[in-house]
C-alpha cells in the first residue's frame, strides 16, 4: 500500500512541475491538493539529517568506497526508508557521499 500510495504522490509531484512550466497554475493547483491528501496516508517524510545518517550507515555497513558501489548501498537503504523519502533525492545523496 505504501508503495502505491508513494508512486501516486510521485505521479502528482512530476505532473506539478510539468504544468508550472506549461503556465497551467489551475492544473498544478489540482494536483498539490490530490498530492497533500496522499500525503496524509503516507508515513512521516525522513529529515535530510536523519537520511545522512541512514545513508553513512549503510555504506559503512556495506564497505562501499566510490560510485561504483552505489547499487549495494541503494540495495540496503531503499528498504529501510521505503515510502519516506524520495529514491531520486535518496540516490543524489548516496552519490554524493559516495564522491566525498
Amino acid at each position: 500500500v505504501i508503495g502505491v500510495l508513494s508512486a501516486a504522490s510521485r505521479k502528482r509531484t512530476e505532473a506539478m512541475e510539468e504544468f508550472q512550466r506549461g503556465g497551467r497554475e489551475d492544473l498544478r493547483e489540482k494536483e498539490f491538493v490530490e498530492s497533500e491528501i496522499i500525503r496524509e496516508f503516507l508515513p512521516e517524510q525522513v529529515s535530510s539529517e536523519e537520511l545522512d545518517g541512514l545513508i553513512e550507515g549503510v555504506i559503512a555497513e556495506t564497505g562501499a568506497s566510490s560510485p561504483k558501489d552505489l547499487g549495494d548501498v541503494m540495495k540496503v537503504l531503499m528498504p529501510r526508508i521505503r515510502g519516506r523519502a524520495d529514491g531520486k533525492q535518496v540516490n543524489a545523496a548516496v552519490r554524493a557521499k559516495l564522491l566525498q
